[in-house]
């Protein structure tokens, strides 16, 4: 099977605002999915004498248990993790969506939780979108809960949004609350970035009745409540956007590991997305962590139908062989062993700003990083330099002691467990960063500079020691202890080490959405 990219669109929001029943009528109404309460009965989820119990207060809309596939969640009643579905068929008819080279007609729907403790999740349901459906509630305004996702979503690189004002059946369809939030959410829009006038659509819906999702009228009846409303449904504003553009294939391969995976029958199966090159059956693959971990690659499926070759953009499951599942996690990067394959970084420099802080951010302040599925606690080693973030070329300050809320910063990095981060002129999915602590994310940014790991002295001792021992090699025959041949190149080996950054000064062009 030819490899094509399906566009791929993350419903992202506060608590309890409706996405996963927006995710729901999505699939059922679009993607021709089974009703609700039948799919549920059919697939054992849900038993009839736990539908017919209405003691549960917790119990949510059975359109948002189909996309709360897991007991728990809709027991709770939200949603815990995101959740990833397959959407065939989606757009029969050609669209901005589909129209260009390599684009399929299906969709890849992405629900994530709403709940602040779960951010990590949203953020990686978010990686690697074309369209981003902000939902909000129309009977309240809640900024707070939504302004940190809209930046995830902008620091990501997505740059289609559509605002889903929902719930408008509790306010009577009112056109004055819904004037209300699209003031409130794009002048929050303005603020991070966006453009609102072309980047962001705004759709007033009611998923628990149906009405503007794929038609005007409720679902079960033949009223129209929006008679002022001349604009698009949800499934219209999504075909009008316009997918990204990704990396060209002809450079070395970068797969994001999303999920690692065992199946019985099938073996070890890497679930993530292709970030630049193209990978086939057979190839050789390496991983990025220093474990020296190479795998041939067996198979390579999209949605359970198998691919010749996988090229960017396509989120597939690539079967490997002669691996452990522990060898694994979430938020490797492998590449193409003959071909420039992912290594490790030690230090890397980044282009941040800072977005809100109540305090100063100095030296030895360590955040949690997330860049691109990687999720780990890095530490600022130093502050380089400030400059203004509208001339970009103009440096304010040299070494400053701090930072603070609006600063536009040069700064060295050390992440504190193994990751691969690339250039993002070379890599932009791999090349994007943001910084959260305090449950807010203080600051998002670009890696500009990547210091990458030379081989550890624990490689190099063993090799010495066989040197050692072999009747052939020149340090047999040597009468110094091999104790002292370790200390002597172990303080050369130190010594040839790269001297830490002094200054640097930022590039001329930094990226448009910086």
């Amino acid at each position: 099977m030819k490899s094509v990219r399906d566009i791929k669109v993350v419903v992202v929001g506060s608590a309890s605002v409706g996405k996963s029943t927006v995710v729901g009528r999505l699939m059922v109404e679009v993607g021709g999915h089974l009703p609700p309460t039948r799919r549920l009965f059919m697939s054992g989820v849900m038993r009839e004498s736990d539908y017919r119990n209405d003691n549960n207060a917790h119990r949510p809309s059975t359109y948002a248990e189909l996309s709360d596939i897991r007991r728990y969640e809709w027991e709770r009643g939200f949603s815990a993790t995101h959740h990833t579905f397959f959407l065939k068929n989606v757009f029969p008819m050609p669209c901005p969506a589909n129209s260009k080279e390599g684009m399929g007609k299906g969709m890849v729907l992405v629900d994530t939780p709403g709940q602040k403790k779960f951010f990590k999740s949203a953020v990686r349901g978010i990686f690697g979108s074309d369209v981003a459906v902000l939902v909000t509630v129309a009977p309240y305004l809640n900024p707070d809960g939504f302004r940190d996702l809209l930046t995830a979503c902008y620091a990501s690189g997505i740059q289609n949004i559509v605002v889903a004002v929902n719930y408008m059946d509790e306010v009577n369809w009112s056109e004055e609350r819904y004037r209300l939030n699209v003031e409130c959410v794009s002048e929050i829009a303005a603020k991070i970035g966006y453009k609102v006038d072309r980047q962001v659509q705004f759709v007033p819906m009611s998923a628990e009745k149906g009405v503007n999702i794929s038609g005007r009228a409720i679902s079960d009846s033949n009223v129209r409540p929006l008679e002022w409303y001349r604009g698009p449904t949800l499934y219209e504003a999504i075909c009008r956007a316009e997918p990204r553009s990704w990396a060209d294939s002809s450079k070395p391969l970068r797969m994001a590991v999303h999920e690692p995976l065992r199946i019985c029958g099938v073996g070890i199966v890497l679930v993530g997305s292709i970030v630049s090159g193209t990978v086939k059956p057979g190839d050789q693959v390496a991983l990025s962590r220093p474990s020296k971990i190479i795998s041939t690659v067996g198979s390579i499926e999209y949605n359970y139908d198998p691919l010749e070759r996988a090229f960017p953009g396509s989120i597939v499951g690539v079967n490997t062989r002669s691996v452990c599942r522990w060898d694994f996690q979430t938020g490797d990067v492998i590449g193409l062993r003959d071909n420039h394959p992912p290594m490790k970084a030690t230090m890397f420099c980044a282009h941040i700003v800072v977005t809100y802080h109540p305090k100063t951010i100095k030296r030895g302040y360590t955040p949690t990083m997330f860049c691109h599925q990687a999720q780990l606690p890095c530490r600022i080693q130093q502050i380089l330099c400030t400059f203004n973030k509208d001339t970009k070329n103009t440096v304010r300050a040299r070494n400053p002691p701090t930072i603070s809320t609006g600063d536009c910063a040069s700064v060295l990095f050390r992440p504190l467990k193994p990751i691969c981060v690339e250039e993002y002129k070379a890599y932009p999915s791999l090349g994007r960063i943001i910084l959260r602590d305090l449950d807010r994310v203080v600051a998002v940014g670009v890696v500009t500079l990547v210091y990458y790991s030379l081989p550890c002295w624990q490689d190099i001792k063993p090799i010495l020691a066989g040197w050692y021992k072999n009747p052939r090699s020149s340090l047999y025959h040597t009468r110094v202890p091999l104790v002292v041949i370790n200390s002597i190149i172990e303080l050369v080996w130190e010594c040839t080490l790269p001297a830490p950054i002094t200054i640097l000064t930022p590039p001329k062009n930094l990226p448009s959405n910086f």
